[in-house]
């Protein structure tokens, strides 16, 4: 069975000279650059990706080859996906560490390597999802949509170690449109969308208090999910 580096070592990759290896040249970073990877871990079925039928292995695999420096995960569900020998406990073993923002049922944490970044802040958001029986944002609204409080941020600023440069990271997953028949999440799309956009106000409300304090005024903004 193939691994991941050898699979891409039997493609062609653009911008390698005959002979390179691509699984080298992806984890090659120019000096001082920082690489992000916003990554939808599918892990919140067990019988859908797990250590059982390889997936989770495969998923390690890609991080090693791509390496990055910060890893914003999206359904990455922490009673399954913490569990040793699935994704959390595999990342830890290749020199990962988790921002969860203090909260044990964070869906969206971030994972870093320490040994090329400091962590300077970070901090967790569980989207309200309130809303009104019109669908319109309402703190007070009776509806309240986050398919199992599983819609969520994390955020955290990050120091160069190599240059002393910050920038911050956002990782995030928004409310989903399945069907108004979905056992797990009944949403018309009308609903759906205006659970986004709900979830999106609170993200830009979090950025701009975060803009608004001067060390973290004029940071690189990296945000996703």
């Amino acid at each position: 069975m193939l691994n991941t580096a050898d699979a891409l070592d039997r493609l062609p990759l653009c911008g390698t000279a005959e002979g390179d290896s691509p699984s080298l040249a992806y984890r090659k970073k120019p000096d001082g650059a920082v690489r992000v990877m916003i990554y939808n871990h599918h892990g919140q079925t067990a019988g859908l990706c797990g250590p059982v039928d390889g997936c989770e292995q495969l998923q390690t695999e890609l991080m090693t080859v791509y390496a990055p420096d910060v890893l914003a995960l999206q359904e990455y569900t922490p009673w399954r996906s913490a569990k040793p020998g699935c994704l959390g406990d595999r990342l830890r073993a290749i020199g990962y560490t988790e921002i969860n923002g203090g909260y044990a049922k964070n869906f969206t944490p971030l994972f870093y390597r320490t040994e090329t970044l400091s962590l300077v802040e970070s901090g967790f958001h569980l989207y309200s999802g309130h809303m009104n029986a019109a669908g319109e944002a309402d703190p007070n609204g009776a509806l309240k949509i986050n398919n199992g409080d599983s819609k969520s941020l994390t955020w955290a600023v990050f120091e160069v170690r190599a240059s002393g440069k910050r920038f911050l990271v956002i990782g995030t997953h928004f409310m989903y449109f399945s069907s108004p028949t979905d056992s797990e999440c009944p949403l018309t799309r009308e609903q759906a969308t205006a659970a986004q956009l709900v979830d999106a106000a609170e993200l830009l409300s979090l950025l701009r208090g975060l803009r608004a304090r001067p060390e973290f005024a004029d940071i690189p903004v990296i945000a996703g999910g």
